[in-house]
């Protein structure tokens, strides 16, 4: 009687680790099924908004060109205000 309990025990533990074997490998496949998703819908927007795209492309170059040049046009300003700093200092102490 004992035998027949620990087979029945060791055939219970057998099928649950079977079963969770499954629900990972299921997972694991479905997280694979996401990336294609994603891949696939990002290919079939790109198609669809492709104008849309390119518009944006350009606005984004565009605010990308004036950030670039108020960035250069503030350097300039802070290191001309350095320079007169550089200089007024050169002169106190002469």
């Amino acid at each position: 009687m004992a035998k027949k309990e620990e087979a029945t025990v060791v055939d219970v533990v057998v099928e649950e680790v079977e079963e969770k074997k499954n629900v990972l490998f299921d997972t694991a496949h479905k997280f694979l099924l996401v990336g294609f998703g994603a891949v696939g819908m990002s290919q079939d927007f790109v198609v669809e908004r492709k104008d849309d795209l390119v518009g944006l492309f350009d606005k984004l170059v565009d605010r990308g060109e004036e950030m670039e040049k108020e960035s250069r046009d503030w350097l300039k300003d802070v290191l001309s205000r350095n320079k007169k700093v550089e200089e007024e200092v050169v002169v106190e102490t002469a």
